[in-house]
């Protein structure tokens, strides 16, 4: 077995939605893709089922979907990396957050009101802790 638990369930969520008639089938589309060689060939190659010429072309969209991912993964972790992608998106971010900051939608929600009985209660007790050290032995 190739995939853990947590990369056949990503491969579970990826086939319900983007191609839901294929989650049945998702763990053993994983492995195939995972194995590669001529697993991998297999499953993105179309095929023939059937008998004779009345038979059906077929490759799963769950692994075409993960192919797609896998080459533009490379790619986008290249632009990720580079030193401009960062220079370009710091300001950005930096606009974004600001707009944030200056919404009124962003503000900190106000504390709810107090209960005055825990208030009472509370102040209750921060008057009696010199009174109850006082009684400690030392």
């Amino acid at each position: 077995m190739l995939a853990d638990d947590e990369t056949r369930h990503w491969a579970e969520r990826l086939a319900a939605a983007t191609a839901p008639q294929e989650i049945g089938v998702a763990g053993g589309v994983l492995e195939a893709y995972l194995a590669g060689g001529s697993q991998r060939q297999a499953i993105l190659r179309p095929g023939r089922t059937g008998s004779g010429s009345a038979g059906v072309e077929l490759v799963t969209a769950l692994a075409a979907i993960m192919h797609a991912i896998d080459v533009a993964g490379v790619h986008l972790r290249a632009l990720l990396a580079a030193a401009a992608t960062g220079n370009s998106l710091n300001p950005l971010a930096l606009i974004v957050g600001f707009k944030a900051y200056r919404s009124p939608k962003a503000r900190a929600p106000q504390d709810p009101p107090l209960d005055p009985e825990l208030t009472a209660r509370a102040r209750t007790a921060v008057e009696m802790c010199p009174r109850l050290t006082r009684r400690l032995p030392r």
